[in-house]
């Protein structure tokens, strides 16, 4: 029988091992990476609109993510839209994933748990059970998945045709005199036949045309998430690693 083995790796080093360790030792940062990865998967969706269809894989084609989108005075988060498909280019039935965190309630949980050691540059948690049970946490997000029908779907496709038109060919960002924008980040993932269009930017960059097509698109996409849509009979996510296991790799709880 074959054993299990890793792969040869050569050092120079007298003594070598592997170890996962924590990601950061701020918490909203760890929250942060969990709100990424959630927002990076899943790698393919399976659908079956019936129980006797045949089940079809639908793969990422599109996301554009904000991170600490000011959405009024009182309230922040972080949200990611995308679309899956079956097919880059040539779009039909489509499915949509919206990933939305909850980045101000997280802050007051963790104010509310933890002291900033300022000698030592660290977290220190107070010596509650509550407290370790809430800084051990997932982040506050809501996942929404829709299929949408072709015979639904043309409005978002001619959206995302108008942003492809914007952006195919490449696009320059330009400076932003501006001291705050809606968004500290703001990240467009596009995929085609031919390869990506792949940027993230922060107010101190702007590009009017595409940031308008962008906040169209996602409005459009908000729209169908959030209305009633005909039921299918299973759709199944294939994720990488399952988010609670993913929480103690960076939480340094998982080794190798």
């Amino acid at each position: 029988m074959i054993k299990n083995r890793l792969p040869v790796e050569i050092s120079n080093a007298e003594n070598f091992n592997r170890k996962v360790l924590p990601e950061s030792k701020i918490t909203m940062i760890r929250l942060e990476d969990t709100f990424n990865f959630l927002s990076e998967e899943p790698i393919s969706i399976t659908v079956k609109e019936k129980e006797e269809s045949k089940a079809k894989v639908y793969i990422c084609i599109l996301r554009v993510r904000f991170w600490q989108q000011a959405i009024w005075e009182h309230m922040q988060r972080s949200c990611s839209w995308s679309i899956y498909s079956s097919n880059r280019e040539k779009l039909d039935n489509i499915i949509l994933h919206r990933v939305v965190w909850d980045t101000k309630k997280d802050e007051e949980i963790v104010k509310k748990n933890i002291v900033w050691d300022l000698k030592k540059g660290e977290e220190i948690l107070k010596k509650n059970i509550e407290a370790h049970q809430k800084i051990d946490m997932l982040p506050s997000i809501d996942i929404c998945d829709q299929y949408i029908a072709s015979s639904q779907a043309a409005p978002i496709i001619q959206l995302v045709h108008d942003l492809d038109t914007e952006i195919e060919n490449g696009f320059i960002l330009y400076q932003n005199d501006v001291e705050r924008g809606e968004w500290n980040d703001l990240e467009l993932l596009r995929l085609y036949d031919w390869g990506q269009v792949h940027m993230t930017w922060c107010p101190e960059k702007k590009n009017e045309c595409v940031e308008q097509s962008i906040k169209k698109l996602v409005s459009g996409l908000n729209t169908y998430i959030e209305r009633e849509n005909t039921n299918i009979y299973s759709m199944c996510l294939n994720y990488n690693e399952t988010p609670e296991r993913y929480r103690n790799w960076i939480n340094g709880k998982e080794t190798i």
